[in-house]
Parts: structure tokens; C-alpha cells; sequence
């Protein structure tokens, strides 16, 4: 295996990649947005760029900043392994620290590995400042949006900075043309790099994903459950009606448009000195409906025991004193009452989604085909990991657990960070064969490679999309199967989210390899064409000392 050769790059470790080192020398020279397909290696590109900068300014500092805990670990772990530095100069800098800690390791790092709250905040304190950096890689850059800590981090490095680089990581930026541009303005990015399986000098190195969609017919019993919903849902929105509101039949309503009314009532209210009750009472009907419209999702994407589990914490809400005056109304209903029966009588006679079966029949075959395989199987939510989870148990040849973030409610603890890491290692040490993953195994956490990923819900967006089918195919043919129960929302998310994907390919196009100055021109004539215009964006606030704020991302908070 022919290997890269480079000043600062340890010898053996990174196998060559012809694609890999003349992005590397791109980022290199000039601000940088790398779009790469996952598993097509943005982190080696990131050392590479790290090496060379090194090299060049022997003195400087590479700082690496990724979302989350787990990633900055991981992230350092592999900068240690192949940047040639001191192992001990490369250091994780998080909440997790105390700010004395992370100053003291900020003056004797090399490569500063951080979660972006972090240095906010530090960066706020003036801890320290960013004139010894000559890099900031931005992983997950797509996250470069709105308050977001990169935003801020970004106009701080453009002040101090005096060797400045940055480079920009992501498997999907997104495909509007307007959040493309946001991003890479934030971030003070001027090129874009777009790669993907098909591109003609990554082509040599990748294998085929088999893509396989299940379409699912939901039972009798199901459908009677979802009837029942969307009858709370009239009773909710009849009222709306009456009052001149323009509202979707039940069967089409759904939360932007709940979330539209809401907001257009709200308003209402703000005009008056002293608003008519009947406004309250809509917005409380409003957030019931919103309740009823997740309870449909559940229904009918996710399961029976998912379901319930989301009952028992709106209840629990209602207990504690946290819940919603419309969940209050909600589980009050004797047509709530009435369908609660159900379920639970559903559920006593072992009435599953049919999803289940199916899940079940899949992940057997795969393993009975080949007992060293490593089945990914990701859903939206906790409450449905737990219920998969503990189907997938029942199989003699699995060997399950679950993988969630560190959050914790009051029904579910999340899992710790070292937590993440044993369950990580145990699943790469074949102790695992099946992980039942949340979002957290979708966003840029090493985990090995898998024989078969099954998405068991759809997703509204790319880029979870496009992060979940990269967890297989990357030095074998890996195969994904992606569930889709008929008349749901797994249906409109499943052909709104292809729908995205087919228009992704041509925006970037349009921008791949461009100056800055040719990025915002061609995005003015895209979107000028395009059939549909990108959403309007609030405009950014001009910073200052004044309107600093203190920001601290729930992923920083310590658990307990």
C-alpha cells in the first residue's frame, strides 16, 4: 500500500490518496469549503492541511474544532496518531474543563482539538486570543449558520489571526443556494471543493451501495389509531375555522403550518390592549394540535411501545408542572381517553408495527449470511430505539445495543461520553453486532464501517440523509435499506428529502472550485433559475462588545 510522504505527516500511516492530497494543497493556499461524501475522508484532508501549515509556520498553533464531545476525542485520537507531534501537544479542550485548565492548555498545545462553546466562551473572557493560529478547521461546517459559536469564532480569528487559514468540512452543506452562501460567508471561506462518489479522480477508490426501499402498508388496527388522532385533530381546528382561519384538512395539516398559525395569532394578540379570549384559547388549541400531529408521527413511523412511552412523558410533563396548557386539554379528552384504551389493548395483544417484522426478517438474514457482519440500524428517536432494541434482542445471533446522546429526561437517562466510547469500541470489537442509533450516530462519529444500514423512519432532511447511507460502502459493497410506511410522514419525508438531493448536484456544480467573488455571482444566477427560490434568512446583526452574549450549548452542559 503505497502511503503519503509529507513533512509532519508520520510515516506509513495514511494510505495515498491522489484525491485527498490535491484537496489538501487547495486548503492549503487559499480559504476552503471541502464537500466530501462521508467516508471519503475529511479528517485526513484536515491533517494533511494541518501538516502543511505546520511545516510552514513552525510556531503556530492548529486548531480543530468539531460539535460535540465524543468527536473532539475522537478527532484527537487520530490527529495523534498521524500528525508528527508530540502526542502530548495535541489536546482536547471542552466544558468538560474548567477554564483555568483549558488556558493552561491552550499555551502549551500545538493541536488544540475543541468543541466551539468552549472557545466562545474563552475567547469571550480573553482566556487567550487566536494570533499563534495558523489553521481553524470548521468540522461539520455546515453548522456555520445563524448564532451558531463558529459564526462568532470566525470573525474573532479574521481580527487576530495573523497567519490565517480556515478550511471548512462537510459531507452536506445543504441544497439551497442560500445556505450554501451563508455558511461560507460566516465562515469566511472563498473556495469551494465539491467531491462525491462519482467524481472522476475519487471513483477508483470507492465501492457500490445497494440501496433497497421497503414501502409499508400499515394494518387496520394502526389506521383505526391514526383515524382517531386526526378526529382530536378536527375537534382541535374546527374552532380556527370558525373564526375565519384558513386550515388544511386534518389528513394535510402539519406542523409548519400549526407552528404559521401560532405565530399569526400571537401577532394578533400583540395588537390589542387587552386581547379577546378566544385568541388563548386557539393558541391553546394550536399546541394541542401540534401533540396530536408528533402522536401521528409516532403511530405511524415509529410503534406502538414508542408511542406510549411518548404518552407517559407528556404526562409526566403535565405532573411536574412543565407541560402545556394545551397537552393538559389533550390528555384530559374522553377521545383521547378512548384511543390511550386502545393502544394500550393493542399493545397487551402483541400488536407490533409492522416495521418490526420486517426489521427482524432483514437483520436475520444478514447475519445468518454472514455472522461477522455490523447491522447499523438508525431512528429519529429515543423512545423508538428502546422498543427496536429490545426486539432485536430476540434474535439468537444479535448482539444489541442501543447508541443515544448523552441528554437525559425523566423516563430515559442518555448515555454518558464514555458511555459513547465503550459502546463505539465494543460495536468495532465485534462484542456488538447491531447498534440501534439516534441522530448521534449520524453526524461525523468514527464508527466502523457496517455491512448494512437500515434507516427504520425517514428523515426531512439531507443531510442526515446523506450521513447515514455513509456509514456503509466505504472499503466494501455495503447495502441500505430504508423503511417507508405508506400515508405517513415517512412518505413526504422520504420524496421531499430525493427531491433535494436531485437539486443538491447542481448547486454545487455551479459553485464547485470557484473564487469568491464567481461563488456569489453564480449563486445569484442559480437562484435567480431556480423553480424554487431558497428560503429568506434574517439578516445578521453586526457584532459588538455590547451585544456579546454568553452562549452554552446544551452538548457542554455536564450530565449527570
Amino acid at each position: 500500500m503505497r502511503t503519503v510522504e509529507m513533512p509532519m505527516i508520520r510515516q506509513g500511516v495514511i494510505e495515498y490518496r491522489e484525491y485527498q492530497v490535491n484537496l489538501a494543497r487547495i486548503a492549503a493556499n487559499e480559504n476552503t469549503m471541502i464537500v466530501l461524501s462521508t467516508g471519503l475522508g475529511k479528517t485526513i484532508i484536515a491533517a494533511l492541511v494541518a501538516a502543511i501549515r505546520l511545516h510552514e509556520y513552525p510556531e503556530s498553533k492548529i486548531l480543530f474544532l468539531a460539535p460535540s464531545r465524543p468527536l473532539v476525542d475522537q478527532q484527537a485520537r487520530f490527529l495523534r496518531k498521524t500528525l508528527a507531534v508530540p502526542e502530548d501537544t495535541v489536546l482536547c479542550l471542552t466544558g468538560q474543563d474548567d477554564p483555568e485548565t483549558r488556558r493552561n492548555k491552550w499555551s502549551v498545545g500545538r493541536v488544540l482539538v475543541m468543541t466551539p462553546q468552549a472557545l466562545q466562551n474563552d475567547l469571550i473572557q480573553q482566556s487567550y486570543d487566536l494570533r499563534q493560529v495558523s489553521l481553524v478547521v470548521y468540522d461539520e461546517a455546515h453548522r456555520g449558520v445563524g448564532n451558531y459559536a463558529y459564526t462568532f469564532i470566525a470573525e474573532v480569528y479574521e481580527q487576530q489571526g495573523v497567519n490565517q487559514r480556515s478550511l471548512g468540512l462537510t459531507a452536506s452543506p445543504g441544497h439551497e443556494v442560500e445556505h450554501i452562501r451563508e455558511v461560507c460567508q460566516n465562515l469566511k471561506l472563498s473556495r469551494i471543493e465539491v467531491r462525491d462518489h462519482a467524481s472522476p479522480d475519487v471513483r477508483p477508490y470507492v465501492v457500490d451501495i445497494y440501496t433497497d426501499v421497503k414501502y409499508i402498508r400499515l394494518p387496520s388496527e394502526i389506521e383505526v389509531l391514526r383515524d382517531m388522532l386526526y378526529e382530536l385533530q378536527r375537534i382541535y381546528v374546527t374552532p380556527l375555522k370558525n373564526y375565519g382561519y384558513t386550515v388544511s384538512d386534518p389528513r394535510r395539516l402539519g406542523k409548519r403550518e400549526i407552528l404559521e398559525l401560532q405565530t399569526r395569532i400571537r401577532q394578533e394578540i400583540g395588537t390589542y390592549t387587552r386581547p379577546p379570549r378566544h385568541l388563548f384559547t386557539l393558541i391553546r388549541n394550536l399546541t394541542a394540535a401540534l401533540r396530536v400531529n408528533s402522536l401521528l408521527e409516532f403511530v405511524g413511523t415509529q410503534g406502538l411501545a414508542a408511542t406510549l412511552r411518548y404518552i407517559q412523558g407528556m404526562y409526566e410533563e403535565v405532573k411536574n408542572r412543565r407541560g402545556s396548557k394545551g397537552a393538559k386539554d389533550l390528555l384530559s379528552r374522553s377521545e383521547f381517553k378512548e384511543f390511550e384504551k386502545l393502544l394500550h389493548a393493542l399493545i397487551v395483544n402483541g400488536m407490533k408495527h409492522p416495521k418490526v417484522d420486517l426489521l427482524l426478517e432483514i437483520v436475520e438474514e444478514q447475519l445468518s449470511a454472514n455472522p461477522d457482519s455490523r447491522i447499523l440500524v438508525f431512528t429519529r428517536y429515543r423512545d423508538t430505539a428502546t422498543e427496536v432494541a429490545s426486539f432485536l434482542e430476540e434474535l439468537e445471533l444479535a448482539r444489541v445495543s442501543r447508541f443515544v446522546g448523552q441528554g437525559s429526561r425523566t423516563l430515559d437517562r442518555g448515555f454518558t461520553q464514555k458511555t459513547q466510547v465503550r459502546v463505539l469500541n465494543a460495536f468495532r470489537n465485534n462484542e456488538f453486532n447491531v447498534l440501534v442509533a439516534t441522530q448521534v450516530g449520524e453526524e461525523g462519529l468514527d464508527i466502523p464501517e457496517c455491512n448494512l444500514v437500515v434507516f427504520y423512519d425517514c428523515v426531512p432532511s439531507i443531510v442526515p440523509y446523506i450521513q447515514r447511507r455513509g456509514r456503509t460502502g466505504r472499503r466494501k459493497p455495503g447495502r441500505v435499506v430504508i423503511f417507508v410506511a405508506r400515508g405517513t410522514h415517512d412518505e413526504y419525508y422520504h420524496w421531499s428529502v430525493i427531491s433535494k438531493l436531485k437539486r443538491m448536484p447542481s448547486t454545487l456544480k455551479e459553485i464547485s472550485g470557484m473564487t469568491a467573488d464567481k461563488v456569489q455571482a453564480s449563486l445569484d444566477e442559480f437562484e435567480s433559475e431556480s423553480a424554487e427560490p431558497a428560503a429568506a434568512t434574517e439578516s445578521k446583526p453586526t457584532r459588538t462588545e455590547k451585544s456579546t452574549k454568553l452562549i452554552v450549548d446544551k452538548r457542554e452542559l455536564a450530565t449527570p
